[in-house]
């Protein structure tokens, strides 16, 4: 392992660019021999490492490793113990009742209790989370009768109550490090003190993060290696590269989708496995539309660039035919032909509702300008937007496109709403309920892949109120199908494809969650 990283100090020396970004300390690698995973991170810096408080993709995947929950998911994508080593659900759905796994400390040696969990969800999760309002909204209390039990209480009957207890929805955070501070701002949101399979040994900004073993973890037997280093490589030809010389070990989301055949006959008889897999969360690939802007505020200029649209080409020319088309937020829960509204691509239509909104064509040609928020972090929306700005001149559309890294971007869309056009892909899964986040008013500008469009609509709000807490699976599939007529109908997005995603790993490593569990611990990885 040592010779591996003298080889990757000198490959990155020889990259003028990259190796500004990406040089090594030497002093990083001091690991035992076989004790590490080296895995490439296709994505900005995070700026923190607080999962509890973000659904930043890369804060959920390095914190898995850090934090723990009540539950996790197996490789099959099925809640199982964590902190919660059992737990018992009352007949009528309403009571929860959590029995922690005993004898469990924080990294800094403070014992883990009952008290943390309940301090997370109140504290923590229900007011700062994202998603934490539409996750636990049937939460009515939480109660603590010693240390190793939690209740919960729900108000009605919530069925992915279970499915939402894993860390990248639910991260439990040390009530005494955190308790009476201002949570955002607390340092140990970049010095983070968790429970979890490995520590924060290193973070050497723009580079790497170095992970150890955490030798105090509760489950004895685990985790198997020795460090985990996550190196940021947000450049593709970087990362093929990397696993070309076998400088990384591990890819999650960092293979292009062009490249995957590619790179299965070049790299297969090496030891890779490459792939491609579906989200456990699934993520739809979408346009956003700001609805406060003073042009795409009207109903025809957004159905107009819906009708510009072409997804068969995205999904066969940039995604190669990865993933399926999308004509709904949740495709995979109301199929496609259950939709009611969708948009074909019609130029001609286009330009017709176009004039109808009263912005006809200039003398150039040319209507109005538009900008898109690109995030360099994924390789593929680059590509779809330079598609998206030769189709819509066909209408007299200029599209300018604004890239930047995804921290960024997620902020211009999600937070501060100070964009017009944005590529994204928000994950409405495993339940729909959770769809709620990104289509009522409740969730405008509140973080992440909340509703960034600025969609109110009280019709809808009613529906998810009602849809949540709705038991009988036909009745709650008729809730969510009059959801989905009614957004698509308002369109503020274009739903353009699920975003099943491409990943890469050496054969010498076992246990890697390549599908859709990624962005779990790797505490059940070892060498081969």
């Amino acid at each position: 392992m040592e010779m591996k990283r003298r080889t990757l100090l000198s490959y990155l020396a020889a990259l003028p660019a990259a190796a500004e970004v990406l040089s090594f300390g030497s002093a990083a690698f001091a690991a035992e021999e076989g004790g590490n995973l080296v895995v490439g991170l296709r994505t900005s810096e995070p700026r923190h490492l607080n999962p509890a408080v973000t659904t930043v993709g890369g804060v959920q995947l390095i914190g898995a490793n850090i934090y723990s929950a009540l539950t996790r998911f197996d490789m099959n994508g099925t809640p199982v113990p964590d902190l919660a080593q059992s737990w018992d659900i009352s007949t009528d759905g309403l009571v929860y009742t959590f029995h922690l796994a005993p004898g469990i400390k924080w990294h800094d040696g403070k014992p883990f209790t009952s008290a943390d969990v309940k301090f997370s969800f109140e504290k923590v999760l229900l007011p700062l989370h994202p998603v934490g309002k539409v996750n636990f909204s049937a939460i009515d209390t939480i109660e603590t009768p010693d240390d190793n039990t939690v209740v919960f209480k729900l108000k009605y009957a919530y069925a992915p109550f279970i499915q939402l207890l894993e860390v990248r929805h639910a991260t439990i955070l040390p009530k005494h490090i955190y308790d009476g501070t201002d949570i955002m701002q607390n340092p140990a949101n970049t010095a983070p003190i968790g429970t979890g399979p490995f520590k924060l040994a290193e973070w050497s900004k723009g580079n790497f993060l170095r992970l150890e073993k955490n030798a105090d973890y509760f489950k004895k037997d685990r985790p198997h290696l020795d460090e985990l280093v996550f190196v940021i490589i947000p450049d593709t030809n970087t990362m093929v590269a990397a696993m070309e010389a076998e400088q990384i070990d591990f890819a999650p989301l960092g293979v292009s989708f062009d490249l995957v055949e590619t790179l299965k006959t070049r790299l297969g008889p090496k030891g890779w496995v490459i792939g491609t897999a579906s989200y456990l969360f699934r993520g739809t690939g979408s346009v956003l539309f700001n609805l406060d802007d003073p042009t795409l505020c009207k109903l025809e200029v957004r159905q107009a660039i819906a009708h510009l649209i072409r997804k068969d080409e995205i999904l066969s020319t940039v995604r190669k035919n990865v993933g399926k088309i999308a004509d709904n937020p949740i495709s995979w829960y109301v199929p496609n032909d259950q939709t009611g509204v969708s948009y074909k691509p019609d130029a001609a239509k286009a330009n017709a509702l176009l004039d109808a909104a009263g912005l006809p064509k200039k003398a150039d040609g040319m209507r109005f300008a538009l900008s898109i928020v690109v995030s360099t972090g994924w390789a593929e929306y680059e590509p779809i937007a330079n598609l998206m700005r030769d189709w819509f001149r066909e209408a007299g559309i200029d599209l300018q496109i604004q890239k930047m890294d995804e921290a960024a971007a997620i902020d211009k869309m999600f937070t501060a709403r100070d964009f017009q056009l944005g590529l994204c892909n928000p994950s409405f899964g495993p339940d729909p309920a959770i769809m709620a986040k990104g289509f009522t008013a409740a969730m405008v500008g509140q973080g992440a892949y909340t509703n960034g469009m600025g969609y109110k609509n009280a019709t809808v709000d009613a529906l998810f109120d009602q849809g949540v807490k709705q038991v009988d699976p036909a009745e709650r599939y008729a809730t969510y199908q009059k959801i989905v007529q009614a957004v698509m109908t308002d369109l503020p997005v274009v739903p353009l494809y699920e975003d099943d995603f491409a990943y890469a790993y050496r054969k010498a490593f076992t246990g890697l969650p390549p599908g859709g569990t990624h962005r779990d611990s790797y505490e059940n990885v070892e060498k081969a």
